[in-house]
């Protein structure tokens, strides 16, 4: 492969994109992966893309969202092995690897490239990099910053960064105009609809959310992300025999595998059938929430959600409450944890599942080391939550639940624990925590503060006050 990668970083000349690297984009927006991963590594194979910095930047996005961490340290490596500090270009590749760096958890090592790279500063993906690690500056702040990429480069990824952060910003005229823009340099893409389901359906507005939905699944109708949306508004506006239909398409497509299908499934034939039900369609039903929970155990995760309703249709009632949990976090979930105000930690929505529940407690740990080498048992505690909401429902996130900071440890504290066999395909980090468990994570608090009051009784007081 040639060393003479990307355009010159100098002058940044704003070029419009290859059709090489759109056919990229339309596997990435289809939710293709591996197509997209393919189309690039044959373009930069090939050595005929000017702009190669484009190819790279969406190859770190696709890798980062399927979070294949060992697949970005590999692409660090290459990316070091082929700068050629005698040309320009190398500004851009720079940055990208603090780009890796960020993703994979390595923020004081992405810091590092933007103090290194300062007289730089002007590179669009160095700027790129400073705005994703500026975790204090406003939306304003943010917005200039994102100003100059769109500006600079033609990469997609900058922008739709620009896109989300006049979103949250609720800069409506330039949110407008970055989509008209998206569609004049790149074509249809499905961000705007995207947004827009993902705001309506927020707000209730669920028939605006089902156009939406149903916008990008004609858009992207391979998109399996998409498809779930369509259903899911559609069994949320009540077209029950719409979402059940599409439920079973995708249940086809994932070979019966997928809990969170499998769990629609229940509802939308719970939901169709609940005035005028026969004794086939409650075999039905029966049969699918078994099955939810045979696809739960087998992945790890609780099954408490559907075997209350198994329960519940069968006529019992028993269901838990005031469970405790310990909660895996990467390393850079850990470190921007530790990093962020108090103010912006207090209250957490997190991805849980169906299974945290009103008044649980979250302990947040993160995997830790000896003499420098990652210890699959060693630990730090790093946070206590405690579950202010039940699980609800979110199409991007499936289960999420509100989680309110009870204290955040000033140092991790250690301990060491053995995960139980399913814990490493464990999709949210999440691992039912049982009293002899506690017990321990209580002595390593007390050994490790001296019993300072603040921290060694902590999980006390919230058994005292009923929580646990």
């Amino acid at each position: 492969m040639a060393k003479h990668l990307g355009s010159s970083t100098r002058t940044q000349q704003k070029k419009k994109p290859s059709p090489v690297y759109l056919q990229a984009l339309r596997h990435f927006w289809r939710g293709e992966n591996e197509s997209a991963l393919a189309t690039v590594a044959d373009a930069l194979a090939e050595g005929n893309e000017n702009q190669t910095e484009l190819f790279y930047r969406l190859w770190i996005e696709v890798l980062a969202q399927e979070n294949d961490e060992a697949s970005l340290r590999i692409l660090q490596e290459h990316l070091n092995r082929e700068i050629d500090y005698k040309h320009p270009s190398w500004i851009s590749f720079y940055a990208l690897i603090g780009l890796i760096h960020y993703e994979i958890g390595e923020l004081e090592a992405a810091q590092m490239v933007v103090k290194a790279s300062r007289k730089h500063s002007a590179n669009a993906y160095l700027k790129e990099l400073q705005i994703v690690l500026d975790t204090e500056a406003d939306d304003e702040r943010l917005i200039q910053q994102s100003r100059g990429l769109v500006r600079q480069t033609s990469d997609y990824l900058h922008y739709r960064r620009s896109a989300l952060l006049a979103h949250r910003a609720q800069k409506k005229t330039t949110l407008r105009n970055l989509f008209t823009a998206i569609e004049e340099t790149f074509g249809t893409d499905p961000l705007a609809n995207e947004i827009g389901f993902h705001e309506s359906f927020a707000s209730g507005n669920f028939h605006l959310a089902w156009q939406n939905a149903r916008k990008l699944r004609d858009d992207f109708p391979m998109h399996a992300d998409f498809q779930f949306y369509y259903a899911y508004a559609s069994f949320k506006t009540e077209r029950n025999q719409l979402a059940l239909e599409q439920f079973m398409q995708l249940n086809r497509r994932f070979k019966a595998e997928d809990p969170d299908v499998l769990s629609m499934i229940c509802a939308s034939l719970l939901a169709s059938s609940a005035e005028h039900r026969d004794k086939s369609q409650s075999i039905e039903i029966r049969q699918y929430l078994k099955r939810t929970v045979q696809r739960l155990s087998a992945m790890g995760l609780s099954a408490a959600y559907p075997l209350d309703i198994l329960q519940r249709f069968e006529g019992s009632d028993n269901t838990q409450a005031g469970r405790m949990w310990l909660l895996t976090l990467s390393a850079r979930q850990s470190v921007e944890l530790y990093e962020r105000p108090l103010e912006r930690i207090d209250i957490l929505h997190r991805a849980l599942g169906e299974h945290v529940a009103k008044n649980d407690i979250c302990f947040f740990i993160s995997q830790g080391s000896q003499d420098g080498v990652r210890s699959p048992d060693s630990y730090r505690l790093i946070a206590i939550y405690r579950a202010v909401s039940q699980p609800q429902w979110h199409p991007l996130h499936r289960w999420f639940t509100a989680l309110k900071l009870q204290i955040r440890m000033e140092v991790g504290i250690p301990f060491t624990w053995q995960a139980k066999p399913h814990s490493s395909t464990h999709r949210y980090g999440l691992q039912e925590l049982d009293h002899e468990t506690l017990a321990f994570i209580e002595d390593s608090i007390r050994n490790f503060t001296l019993e300072d009051r603040v921290y060694s009784h902590i999980v006390a007081d919230l058994k005292t006050a009923g929580s646990l």
